[in-house]
This record gives structure tokens, C-alpha cells and sequence, in this order.
């Protein structure tokens, strides 16, 4: 059995149904809009939409990583997911949810704080996200260097970390990819938005250069470029970033650089100066419901072909794939049928 380790923000999505624009213009939200609130904006939030009967989901990039991949594995606790949560009603809420997708959960509490959420407003195509990752941005070393976090990471084939985690936790991210490092186990790391390179330089080039697997889509690497100061494309920037990887841990491809790019092709780079190119299969536009957490369900995809030794562009379909199956459900929800078409699939 595998067992594949994420650190992330653990949030809670409540989805809300709009019947019109009172609750956008109280709040002065636009449609499609996405914004971080303090927790007394987001608890006024939820009082005003509790009579529009909130529905709850696990959210959080990591989390949705673990959950479509404890999926497609369907292997019991495959995946463990580290990360603080508070002490209230939400992360009970959050727990049992993640749970009964078959992820263990090796939550900290954080007293006095409340579970991350994310508010996702919907009005007809339209939808805006209000977040607060609460108790999860206190998180802290110690947390992770206590025997039971350390017993978990020392059982694991990888290690899985968001972007966004990197908000005050920059400390945790290189703890976690140096034990790696010392116990030779794959270190994946995801860019997750632009606005975390922009924020944080200096950090996300660092671990950039470091990560085993890398994920991000073009924007992403784009603005890792242009931070960097250097002048390349993308898919040259993804070989140049493979060739200066020193390959201690003897994967059988080295580094591997993934960059999607919505429905457009998927760059993989690895060791070697190799390139793979994949065009995006093309679904029917009508089955396309939602590309809230596509790029979590491609992740998802590429590390179970990765983890069951698939070669790079046999990882990229599983990833497309992956992605297509999420895209057709609203938010990112596990569909109710098996993976296991995904294994027909070279």
C-alpha cells in the first residue's frame, strides 16, 4: 500500500444558492470574484445566507488532491492529510466529510480560532468565493515535529504540499521537504496561484528548485519567470529547472516539471532535457459544469500514474482524465462511479 502525505489549508466550503443580488451588494461582491475576509465578515456572511440552506464540502487544494487520489487508488487511508483546524462545529463538519472520502485526517486544533471556509456564492453561471483560512494559518513546527506527525511522513512514498500553504508556514515547508530530502522521499510541490509568487519570490523560487515533482499552470510559471529575471519560455524555463536537478533520490525520470494550461496542452519536463507535449482530449462542452478544483483533479491524476510507475505521458492522460471527471459535477465533488476506467488508459 501507498500512502501519499499532504500539508494545506483544511477548509470547509459552503456553497450558497443566490436568488438575487441582496447578499453581493451588502457585501460589495462582484460576480466571479474571489477575496480573503476577516472571521467576523465571514461569520456576519453566514448568517445572513443561513435561511438559503448552505450545502457543506471539503475544500482546500491538498485536501481535493487527497481526496480524488484516495479515489482513483481506492486503497483504505492511502492518503493522510495534515493541517490545523479549530475547535468549533465547521471542523467536526470538515473531518467527518474528508473522512468519508477515505482520507485520514491528522488534524491539529487550534483553540480560539475557526476552521478555514470558504463562502462559494452562486447566481446562475456566475459565482464568487469569500475565504478565511482561520485556525489553519497556525499551524506551527512543533505541530509537525511531535512523534505521531514524524511516524506518519516516515511511512510515506510523497509528499504533497500546496502553495498556498507557504503563507506563514515557511518554516513548516522547509522542515518537511528537508526530512524528505534526508529519508529520500519525493517532495511535490504545487505554485497553486500567482499571487504566491508574487508574495513570496524568494520562497516559491526556493522550493521550485527544490521539489521532485513540480506542478503549476502557464500563469504561474510566467510570473516565476518573470521574478527570476530570466528570459524564456515556459517550456524552456521547465528544461532549464529539470538540467540543474541533482537526482539523490534515483527517480527514475528526475525532476518532473508539469505545467497545465486550461483545455490547451500539458508541458512535462524531466531530467535529460526531455519534453513531453499532450493536446488536452476535448469533451463536449454541455457536460462541462464546473473548473473548481481542476487543477487539484489533475494533480490527483499525474501522481497516481506516478505512484503506480507510469511513464510521464502516461501520467498526463491519467491527469487529464482526472480533471474531465471533476469538471463534470458541481464543485469539487467525487463522482459517484469508480475510477477504474483510468487503468485502461497508456
Amino acid at each position: 500500500m501507498v500512502i501519499i502525505v499532504g500539508f494545506g489549508n483544511p477548509l470547509l466550503d459552503i456553497i450558497v444558492q443566490l436568488d438575487d443580488d441582496t447578499i453581493l451588494q451588502k457585501y460589495n461582491i462582484r460576480e466571479d470574484y474571489e477575496k480573503e475576509e476577516t472571521a467576523n465578515v465571514i461569520r456576519l456572511l453566514l448568517k445572513d445566507v443561513s435561511h438559503l440552506s448552505p450545502v457543506f464540502a471539503p475544500g482546500g487544494c491538498a485536501q481535493n488532491t487527497l481526496r480524488i487520489l484516495q479515489w482513483i487508488l481506492n486503497e483504505p487511508n492511502s492518503t493522510v492529510m495534515m493541517g490545523a483546524v479549530g475547535t468549533d462545529e465547521h471542523s467536526a463538519i470538515l473531518e467527518k466529510l474528508v473522512q468519508e472520502a477515505g482520507v485520514h485526517t491528522h488534524y491539529c486544533r487550534k483553540e480560539n480560532h475557526p476552521t478555514g471556509c470558504s463562502v462559494v456564492l452562486i447566481k446562475g453561471v456566475h459565482r464568487a468565493l469569500i475565504a478565511h483560512i482561520g485556525a489553519a494559518q497556525y499551524l506551527n513546527i512543533d505541530d509537525i515535529r511531535c512523534n505521531e506527525k514524524l511516524d506518519v511522513l516516515m511511512k510515506a512514498n510523497l509528499v504533497y504540499v500546496e502553495g498556498f500553504f507557504v503563507s506563514q508556514r515557511v518554516a513548516i515547508v522547509e522542515y518537511v521537504e528537508a526530512f524528505c530530502n534526508d529519508k529520500s522521499i519525493p517532495f511535490v510541490f504545487n505554485l497553486s496561484g500567482v499571487y504566491m509568487i508574487e508574495n513570496f519570490p524568494t520562497e516559491m523560487w526556493a522550493f521550485a528548485q527544490n521539489a521532485d515533482v513540480l506542478f503549476g499552470n502557464s500563469r504561474e510559471y510566467k510570473t516565476l519567470i518573470k521574478n527570476t529575471n530570466l528570459s524564456l519560455s515556459v517550456d524552456h524555463f521547465a528544461i532549464q529547472l529539470c538540467q540543474n536537478y541533482q537526482n539523490r533520490k534515483n527517480l527514475p525520470y528526475g525532476k518532473l516539471v508539469v505545467i497545465t494550461n486550461g483545455d490547451e496542452c500539458v508541458i512535462c519536463a524531466h531530467s535529460g532535457g526531455h519534453i513531453e507535449v499532450l493536446h488536452v482530449p476535448k469533451i463536449d462542452k454541455s457536460k462541462f459544469k464546473d473548473s473548481n478544483g481542476a487543477g487539484d483533479a489533475f494533480a490527483a491524476g499525474f501522481l497516481a500514474g506516478l505512484l503506480l510507475k507510469k511513464e510521464p505521458l502516461t501520467s498526463m492522460k491519467w491527469g487529464c482524465w482526472s480533471a474531465q471527471q471533476i469538471i463534470q459535477q458541481s464543485g469539487c465533488t467525487i463522482p459517484k462511479y469508480t475510477a477504474q476506467f483510468i487503468t485502461s488508459i497508456d
